[in-house]
């Protein structure tokens, strides 16, 4: 189940980031020129990593302890698809209505999954080679829990160009 987490963290993650976010310009750029040249870059890259860094921390002082129900959190990260699509992402070609069109919404919903994908990384990546039944086994579990973690970037970032035609149906 492990496997299944790491992969479906990092597909979730990586479809969004940074393609979506970097495409999504603020709502109210026109009223600011500091609002058109670093929003995406404040917004998108430092908000990202430093949530994901934050999010990597917090295991130390908070630790989830039902490694076998971490998929439920896993699964629901899902749900960034919807929200993000409803943002202001490619406002020049997109046909979708924008249903999301405060910036500070925007932003909080990039907190939320920076850091959410900051805990769930650490959390399953530490507890994935502690669930074989041999403890011989780890190191076997920990080199396929890599392996699953690449596959999930590799699909996030494919997936990612599906989310262009999405907007301009």
């Amino acid at each position: 189940m492990q496997l299944f987490n790491i992969w479906m963290t990092f597909f979730v993650t990586l479809a969004v980031f940074p393609v979506v976010l970097a495409g999504t310009p603020s709502t109210r750029a026109d009223s600011s020129p500091f609002l058109k040249t670093y929003f995406i870059p404040l917004c998108c890259f430092f908000t990202f990593n430093l949530g994901d860094f934050f999010g990597s921390l917090l295991p130390s002082w908070i630790r989830w302890k039902f490694p076998k129900f971490t998929w439920i959190f896993v699964v629901s990260r899902l749900v960034f698809f919807p929200i993000f699509l409803f943002c202001n992402y490619r406002p020049e070609t997109r046909t979708l209505p924008v249903l999301i069109d405060n910036d500070y919404a925007y932003a909080f919903m990039v907190v939320i999954m920076s850091i959410s994908n900051g805990y769930l990384k650490t959390i399953i990546m530490m507890d994935g080679p502690q669930m074989v039944t041999h403890p011989a086994w780890a190191g076997k579990a920990a080199s396929m829990m890599v392996f699953f973690l690449i596959l999930g970037i590799f699909c996030g970032i494919q997936f990612s160009l599906f989310f262009p035609w999405v907007v301009s149906l």
